[in-house]
C-alpha cells in the first residue's frame, strides 16, 4: 500500500524555490504544479478548458491553436485541473521578455493571438510572467488554480514582474488580494514587482 503524500507545508513547498527565481524549466514548473493537482493540458484539455473559460469570460479568447503555439516553446505554459477526468479548471500564462513586456504595458501586444516572433523562445531570458487565463467552473478548481498560480511564481519565478489584465471584478479582487496593483497600461492591467525573497507572503 503507498504511503500517504506529506501535508503540503511552507517548509515542503520552499524545497522546490529555484534561487534565481527565473526557472523556466518546464519539470520544474510542472513539478510545482502537481503539488496542486494541476497538469500539463493535452490537445483534448486545451479545447475543453478554452471551450470553460468562453463560458466564464465575456471577452474574445485566444484559438486552441494559439495556445498550441505557445505550448510549443513553453511546454509548462497551459495548465488544467481535472479532479474527475474531466477539465474545470485552466491556468495559461505567458513568458514574456522585456521588448514583450513594454509592448504589453503600451497596449501594442495582442494577447488574444500573439505572433510567432513575439513568444519567447526557449535560449532568452524572461522578464514577467503574464498571467493569461484563470478559468474555474468549481470552488475546488478555482482554489487549485489560484494557490497553483501563487506557487509556481513566488518558487520559480519570483524575480520576474508578475502581470495580467483582469477582465472581471472577481478577477481584479483575487490580484488585488495577492498584492497585484493596477498600473499604466490596457484598461484592467495590473502588475506584481518581482520578490525580494521565495514565498515572501505566501501563505497555503
Amino acid at each position: 500500500m503507498p504511503s500517504p503524500c506529506p501535508p503540503l507545508t511552507l517548509d515542503l513547498l520552499q524545497q522546490s524555490a529555484d534561487p534565481g527565481g527565473r526557472c523556466r524549466n518546464p519539470t520544474a514548473i510542472l513539478e510545482v504544479a502537481a503539488l496542486f493537482d494541476l497538469r500539463q493540458a493535452s490537445a483534448t484539455d486545451i479545447v475543453d478548458g478554452l471551450a470553460l473559460a468562453s463560458s466564464r469570460v465575456d471577452a474574445p479568447l485566444a484559438s486552441a491553436a494559439t495556445f498550441t503555439a505557445v505550448q510549443a516553446v513553453a511546454p509548462a505554459a497551459i495548465l488544467v485541473h481535472r479532479p474527475h477526468g474531466k477539465v474545470t479548471g485552466l491556468l495559461a500564462t505567458l513568458p514574456l521578455s522585456a521588448e514583450a513586456l513594454a509592448r504589453l504595458r503600451a497596449g501594442a501586444l495582442d494577447t488574444r493571438n500573439p505572433a510567432p516572433d513575439e513568444l519567447l523562445k526557449p535560449h532568452q531570458p524572461a522578464a514577467a510572467s503574464y498571467t493569461w487565463i484563470v478559468a474555474a467552473s468549481s470552488p475546488t478548481s478555482a482554489k487549485a488554480l489560484v494557490q497553483g498560480m501563487a506557487a509556481i511564481h513566488s518558487l520559480l519565478t519570483w524575480q520576474l514582474v508578475a502581470c495580467a489584465r483582469a477582465v472581471t471584478a472577481d478577477g481584479a479582487r483575487v490580484l488585488t488580494s495577492f498584492g497585484f496593483q493596477p498600473t499604466a497600461g490596457p484598461a484592467g492591467y495590473m502588475e506584481l514587482p518581482p520578490l525580494d525573497a521565495p514565498l515572501q507572503g505566501f501563505r497555503l
